[in-house]
């Protein structure tokens, strides 16, 4: 009970609690027959999509790519209270994401993290955007390629 009323709390002034949303996930996807992973990624795919606009996708296109990874680090931190990002642009098509301070951060965060970014990497049309990711003992490393 204790989780559907977090749930029926939720307001985009409050927090929502990982382990929530994960069983969110998980019931929806037992109900819908799909995986929760997998519903997760699609829901998150379409969330980001419905979140950039048609002008926002039009001027992202325009934004040099080191200035676009950069600016993920201003999205972890509005989206999540724990660790911090640093991402560094190596070279055309390639650049350095990692999460420090957060060793042991969720697999279902990292997911939603991942694919956040590959998709706005593809909205503002940097084709084939992918995200690989390691652990470490500081917090997960991507490393993120996309076709130039």
């Amino acid at each position: 009970m204790a989780e559907r009323e977090a749930y029926l709390a939720v307001d985009p002034l409050v927090w929502f609690p990982v382990a929530t949303a994960e069983r969110v996930f998980e019931l929806a996807g037992k109900k819908l027959g799909r995986e929760p992973a997998e519903l997760h990624e699609a829901v998150s795919r379409l969330a980001v999509e419905r979140t950039l606009t048609r002008i926002w996708r039009f001027v992202l296109r325009f934004v040099p790519d080191e200035a676009l990874i950069a600016r993920s680090e201003r999205l972890f931190s509005r989206a999540f209270r724990q660790g911090k990002l640093v991402a560094r642009f190596e070279r055309p098509g390639h650049a350095q994401i990692h999460v420090e301070g957060w060793p042991d951060m969720p697999e279902f965060s990292i997911r939603g993290f991942r694919i956040a970014i590959e998709t706005v990497l593809r909205l503002s049309g940097r084709e084939q955007a992918e995200l690989a990711m390691q652990r470490t003992p500081t917090g997960p490393r991507f490393h993120a390629t996309w076709k130039v």
